[in-house]
């Protein structure tokens, strides 16, 4: 989705800076306190009207105003860091770079460090855990991650093949699931 709105944030914004909605439907720049929804497709002053994208891509001939760097590093996923600009590490992803010029937009959810792993059977409930929180299916070997709007399953695991079958995971603090294997990719979580 592309649309325009108002800069609130005081500062002037370039193309490719992270976004964040506001609840008057004004946009300022994203950071860990305010999550990305879109990037900008062109500049705006503050109180001028910025045009933005959550989909498709982005190209600057330099990045440097964004990223740092006048380059991206193609292949590479990057994230919101502060005041809008993005890197190669953060919690929140919101591209991947095709090429050292153009960004594919692909804003996720945040993806805060876990604090806690919580054992279940099937979905946890709504009021088990906090925002970063995993969840692990004991039985089943489904994986979830709580964000602010709840518990999204992220992928499933495996025992190694010739392990007993039907056993519990082996849940430690330390955060460690012992004896599974990841059958999925979590881009930016426990298995990036």
């Amino acid at each position: 989705m592309s649309g325009s709105s108002q800069n609130s944030s005081g500062q002037s914004i370039v193309i490719g800076m992270a976004l964040s909605e506001t609840p008057t439907g004004s946009v300022v720049l994203a950071d860990s306190d305010n999550p990305a929804f879109s990037l900008a497709t062109d500049g705006a002053p503050p109180r001028g009207t910025v045009s933005w994208t959550d989909s498709g891509t982005i190209t600057r001939q330099n990045w440097a105003a964004v990223t740092g760097t006048a380059s991206l590093l193609p292949g590479q996923a990057y994230f919101v860091r502060v005041n809008g600009q993005i890197a190669t590490t953060g919690s929140q992803q919101i591209g991947r770079a095709v090429n050292a010029t153009t960004l594919r937009v692909s804003i996720g959810d945040p993806q805060p460090s876990f604090s806690q792993i919580w054992p279940t059977s099937g979905r946890p409930a709504s009021s088990v855990g906090n925002v970063g929180d995993i969840a692990v299916d004991q039985w089943l070997g489904g994986m979830w991650t709580k964000g602010p709007a709840g518990w999204s399953e992220v992928g499933r695991m495996m025992k190694p093949i010739g392990a007993i079958q039907n056993l519990p995971v082996n849940i430690v603090p330390s955060g460690q699931i012992g004896g599974w294997i990841f059958s999925g990719i979590i881009d930016g979580g426990l298995c990036s």
